[in-house]
């Protein structure tokens, strides 16, 4: 223990020495480290915010759409409730690009088309005024709820509620204003416009759905649920793939697991950059070894053992991996946080990222320092002594 710190020493005055060698050596770690902890980074705080987007759909719900060969009509939905008991809820959608317009305002943005179950299945409460009723569905009325950003273009400051707006050039009267939702899957659910399916099937031409959510009262019973859709929609249609249906549990698994395998992928390339460096590292003290070989002739000449020689130019090889991989954390920590924030999500710095290179950095110092450091400690002091 006690020669490790003069070993230390000697080994950092070697590096000073030769500032340029010593830096463009740790340059290949600074970059696999910096790529290393930069790209785990900023995978898992993408896979944070599509979970968290995934989770902000609502709670067990299942997701239903038309596949290839099948339809998903608003009159299915008493046959899907007296077929499925577990089914607690279910919510129509239809979706379709609209520009809505109110005096000089316009925005274009998306028009959903649903009922009054949509607030309760989404978790998207109305902040003011009421939502889509069962009256407003049946009677096919031109009523709106619009979404906080939406109704804040188009009004500005002033209260929206009883005006009228322009959608697709049908009049509409805002009977609601939505509290603050954000984004999910990429759509920006405050600039929405709301109104009653049956209109929005009217607006779009058919008698189509776009999606339909189903709802359980718990995760157990939204995976039967969507067993139990599956079925139904089969025995209906005689084709598996009528409908597509995914839990928002299975969302969720599918995508963590796309994202786990990326981030593995993209770590395994990065890894291979460390690999490059460790090679640099070797170049580097062999250089040395050569260069110093009348200075481990001289030690060995005064009673250095093998051993003394050895663990000096590994310990420089540790010492100068490890310094760049400190380096290279600082960077790759800086270069995730502004890609996180480029991309607009908040930057997650994985601890096990920023261990497991600084780790790595160092066990690429062990393993490509012991050629060098080994040539070196088998040196004969004679032969050492006689280079000029």
């Amino acid at each position: 223990m006690t020669e490790l710190l003069p070993m230390f020493q000697v080994a950092w005055g070697n590096l000073i020495t030769a500032k340029l060698r010593s830096a463009l050596a740790a340059l290949g770690i600074i970059i696999g480290v910096a790529t290393v902890v930069a790209l785990v980074s900023v995978g898992e705080g993408a896979r944070q915010r599509v979970l968290q987007e995934l989770r902000s759909l609502g709670t067990n719900l299942v997701l239903v759409s038309p596949g290839p060969g099948g339809q998903l009509r608003l009159d299915e939905l008493s046959w899907i409730r007296r077929e499925i008991p577990v089914a607690q809820r279910l919510v129509p959608v239809v979706t379709l690009s609209a520009t809505v317009v109110a005096g000089t305002n316009s925005v274009s943005t998306k028009v959903v088309g649903t009922d009054q179950g949509y607030p309760v299945a989404r978790r998207f409460p109305v902040a003011q005024g009421s939502f889509v009723g069962s009256f407003s569905v049946a009677a096919r009325q031109h009523v709106t709820a619009l979404g906080e950003r939406l109704a804040e273009k188009l009004f500005g400051t002033r209260n929206p509620l009883g005006r009228r707006v322009l959608i697709n050039g049908t009049q509409f009267t805002v009977e609601g204003i939505m509290a603050p939702k954000g984004t999910t899957l990429h759509t920006d659910n405050d600039l929405l416009a709301f109104v009653p399916v049956s209109t929005a099937q009217a607006m779009a031409g058919t008698d189509q759905l776009s999606t339909l959510y189903a709802q359980a009262g718990g995760p157990r019973r939204a995976e039967l649920l969507a067993t139990q859709l599956v079925r139904l929609f089969k025995y209906r249609y005689g084709n598996s793939r009528a409908v597509q249906v995914r839990s928002q549990d299975s969302l969720i698994l599918a995508n963590r697991q796309a994202q786990n395998t990326m981030t593995g992928l993209l770590g395994a390339v990065a890894a291979v950059s460390l690999l490059v460096g460790g090679i640099g590292i070797m170049n580097i003290m062999l250089a040395a070894v050569a260069e110093r070989t009348r200075e481990i002739g001289i030690r060995k000449a005064l009673g250095a053992r093998r051993g003394h020689i050895m663990g000096q130019f590994l310990t420089e090889a540790v010492l100068l991996t490890t310094v760049g991989g400190g380096a290279g954390v600082v960077c790759g920590t800086l270069l995730a946080v502004g890609l996180s924030r480029a991309a607009g999500w908040h930057p997650v710095i994985s601890p096990g990222a920023v261990l497991g290179s600084l780790v790595f950095a160092m066990a690429v110092g062990v393993i490509f320092g012991l050629y060098p450091a080994y040539k070196a400690g088998k040196m004969q002091p004679v032969e050492a002594l006689r280079t000029e």
